[in-house]
């Protein structure tokens, strides 16, 4: 059983614009603005943004059979160098992306030669170029047609 809705958003001062939904949901901040806080005791994370479940929530489903877009600007990742796309179990089935930036530094290496290095992969009309981001070198890759 939900207590009563007058739970939802507490230790509030003042709100601006917020929505909260759930039973002990609250915002970032004592003078939250903007922020959707949807689930049992979720906490927003900042103004001007959405939060969806608290801490034990494992999975979001944009529709019950998995079917909806979502339409965004960037997908950043929490932490740098620690989140994956896809899994060896679930993986995508093709990428489309304008230019292809690679970049390991910061890593601690290859495990090839143990070097770190940055790169971009562009296309021509008739060839496909490796830009080295770090020297500036501009290479084309060796294409042979086969039939």
């Amino acid at each position: 059983m939900c207590p009563s809705p007058a739970s939802a958003g507490y230790n509030l001062t003042s709100a601006f614009d917020c929505t909260f939904i759930g039973s002990e949901t609250a915002g970032s901040v004592v003078n939250a603005d903007n922020q959707i806080v949807i689930g049992k005791s979720a906490v927003g994370q900042a103004n001007d943004s959405v939060t969806l479940g608290n801490a034990s929530v494992t999975a979001v489903y944009m529709a019950q059979d998995k079917g909806a877009t979502v339409y965004c600007s960037d997908v950043i990742p929490s932490a740098d160098n620690t989140n994956n796309l896809g899994a060896a179990g679930t993986r995508w089935a093709n990428l489309y992306v304008a230019d292809a930036h690679y970049s390991n530094v910061g890593t601690g290496g290859n495990d090839v030669d143990g070097t770190e290095g940055s790169w971009t992969i562009q296309e021509g009309d008739e060839n496909l170029f490796l830009i080295n981001r770090e020297t500036g070198k501009k290479f084309k890759f060796k294409l042979e047609e086969i039939e």
